[in-house]
């Protein structure tokens, strides 16, 4: 995992599975979003202080250039190059002369630091929104996870998710927005051999608990971390603490803390509603509406984790849109199962 720090936009996009069209820029940690034009329409767009240029950025600092960079469309995806401005541009801390839009990456312009952000990028946004919080003030830490699960994927990073209740499943579901389903996910815990999981979770993640975690976990993690193996790492901790006995052995590390569940109660209605449209998808069935009053009947659920809030919308998904026998089917449980759960809360089926 410690692997040297990638300069070149090709590595940037290395294990990234995000890699659909650029469609806006935002300022980092704001709301302050700039959409790019059609490329059918528009093939090239200035971008500057000057209120002449197609695309005007609002730099407080007046560090931008009046016309800073110029931008084109190649067919596939956007190019940024300097127009010779005083700042030029930046990524990772070196200066660049032209610079190839990829979702995810963050460029320096003046004062600003702008992301580019693509259609699949906004749906992880999302995701770690609904990890996160949607609150104001968590706009820097959801920006952070975006910067570190970026890192994680591209394998310069371990990731720590800590949080509440199993993580196991909110791993998997970041390993598939950032690798993609084709690339394996190898959960390995007490009993284990994680050494030997490390083939299997070649090219994609292996994901392991801190609290039962596998005998030779030491000795899988230094597999990583020296470049041994290319899987990348997650662990899973309820808390920072419970995990920071290991922090020499992980080398760069990405910490992602999701807030408590009761902090977030207000938030848990939107949870669910969100997270039933994912296992609408997921199913592959039209997302119907659901029955009044369900999400509110959900919602005072006593929840251990994001885990289980997911899983409550998911059954209530399969239960609305496939009725109980085909329903049950789905999730892989018998009938009675899935009727007894509906009815311990309230939801009739």
């Amino acid at each position: 995992m410690a692997l040297p720090l990638l300069s070149t936009i090709t590595g940037l996009r290395r294990g990234w599975h995000i890699a659909d069209p650029v469609v806006r820029l935002r300022a980092l940690e704001t709301d302050e979003i700039y959409l790019l034009p059609d490329p059918r329409e528009r093939g090239d767009t200035i971008l500057g202080s000057d209120a002449s240029n197609h695309l005007r950025l609002h730099d407080p600092s007046g560090s931008l250039s009046g016309h800073h960079a110029y931008l084109a469309w190649d067919g596939e995806r956007w190019r940024m190059r300097d127009l010779g401005s005083k700042n030029g541009l930046w990524i990772d801390g070196f200066r660049r002369r032209t610079i190839e839009l990829v979702p995810g990456l963050e460029i320096g312009i003046g004062g600003l630091t702008l992301l580019a952000e693509s259609a699949g990028l906004l749906q992880l946004r999302a995701l770690a929104a609904r990890l996160i919080g949607w609150s104001p003030d968590r706009r820097h830490d959801i920006d952070r996870a975006l910067r570190g699960l970026r890192d994680a994927a591209q394998l310069r990073a371990s990731l720590v998710l800590c949080g509440e209740g199993d993580l196991v499943p909110i791993a998997h579901r970041l390993h598939r927005e950032t690798l993609g389903l084709e690339r394996p996910f190898v959960a390995c815990g007490r009993g284990d051999r994680a050494c030997e999981r490390l083939r299997p979770a070649a090219d994609g993640t292996l994901c392991a608990s801190v609290l039962e975690p596998p005998d030779d976990l030491a000795d899988a993690i230094h597999a990583l971390v020296t470049g041994a193996s290319l899987a990348r790492l997650v662990l899973c901790a309820p808390d920072v603490r419970d995990a920071s006995s290991l922090g020499v052995l992980l080398g760069p590390t990405i910490w992602l803390e999701l807030p408590s569940l009761l902090v977030r109660r207000a938030e848990i209605p939107r949870i669910l509603v969100e997270a039933a449209g994912d296992a609408a998808a997921e199913l592959e069935q039209p997302f119907a509406p659901l029955r009044t009053g369900d999400i509110e009947l959900l919602s005072g659920e006593p929840f251990e984790g994001l885990a289980d809030v997911h899983a409550a919308s998911y059954r209530l998904v399969a239960l609305r849109t496939l009725g109980i026998r085909s329903g049950a089917a789905r999730l892989g449980i018998t009938p009675g199962a899935l009727s007894r759960w509906a009815r311990r809360r309230g939801l009739s089926a």
